[in-house]
Formats: C-alpha cells, structure tokens, sequence
C-alpha cells in the first residue's frame, strides 16, 4: 500500500515554491550566472510542471494573495531578485548535493527533486513500520505505520516542504 502510494505521488507531485529556490543552489554546483541560473531553473519548470501548479509559481495564481503573486511573478522574470532568495535555501547542503547529483542522470531537477521526496517518504514508511515490529505485531505495526505515513503524504512529493 505504502509503495503504491508512493508511485502516485510520484505520478502527481505537489509543487511548491520553496523547491525553485533548492533547484537553482543545486544548480550552483555547476553555474555561477544567475541569468543561466534563472533560465534553466524556468525553463525546466515550463516543461516539466502543469500549467495549473506552474500558474501558481510564476505568479499567475487566480485568488492567490497580490502580494505573493507579485513576488513570484517578480522572481520568475528577474534572474537578480531571484537569486536573492537562494542563500535562504542553502541551509539543506546534503539535499542540494543529492538533487544536483540525482538530476544528472538524466531526470531533470524537477523529477529529481520529486524522486528524492517520494523515496525519502516510502524510506520513512519502512523504517517506522521495521521499527514497530520489534515491539508490536506485525498487523498492529502495518496499521500504525499506514495511518501514520498517510497524513505525510499531503507534504511529500514537493520536493521541499513549505511556502516561499
């Protein structure tokens, strides 16, 4: 049940803003110019991302508050006010390392990010559920860790959590 979850979040990933700004420090590994920065941070989310979720990233957002439509439609055309969000974001160095890593083997950043969260989450399944059995039967352990793991799953194929 936890796995098959899992390739459903995998399948319909929730994007949130805060994974732009993991997205381009991932890309700081390899690039120092933000305009490229900027560009293919976009440029992967106009292909990869639906046009529902990608209105809400760029600002587009119809009944989302004017401020935050205003500050990520500022982002998604100024590669400067972009990147004056990233050093927020560079508190996760291991993540940023393993989403850069991960998206060159050909996933892009956006699946990659979603691959990291959905397999972080099945992980955490595993780990609490192996946890259980040492101290619980293993039917009681499988209900516990599904109705535990089960309100997580609203958080997980973000790639990072949050708002930004």
């Amino acid at each position: 049940m936890l796995l098959g979850l899992s390739i459903h979040l995998y399948r319909t990933p929730y994007y949130d803003m805060d994974f732009l700004q993991y997205m381009g420090n991932a890309l700081l590994m390899e690039e120092s110019d933000p305009v490229r920065i900027h560009a293919r941070v976009y440029g992967e989310l106009h292909r990869y991302v639906p046009e529902n979720a990608l209105k809400g990233l760029v600002g587009n957002q119809p009944g989302a508050p004017e401020d935050q439509n205003r500050s990520r439609s500022e982002r998604a055309k100024s590669p400067d006010r972009f990147m004056q969000f990233l050093p927020l974001f560079a508190i996760r160095p291991l993540y940023n390392q393993t989403l850069w890593l991960v998206s060159k083997t050909g996933l892009g950043m956006v699946r990659a990010g979603v691959l990291i969260s959905v397999a972080s989450y099945f992980g955490l399944g595993i780990l609490l559920f192996t946890w259980l059995t040492r101290y619980l039967e293993p039917v009681l352990s499988l209900a516990i860790s599904l109705v535990t793991m089960l309100p997580l799953a609203r958080s997980s194929g973000r790639g990072a959590g949050g708002e930004g």
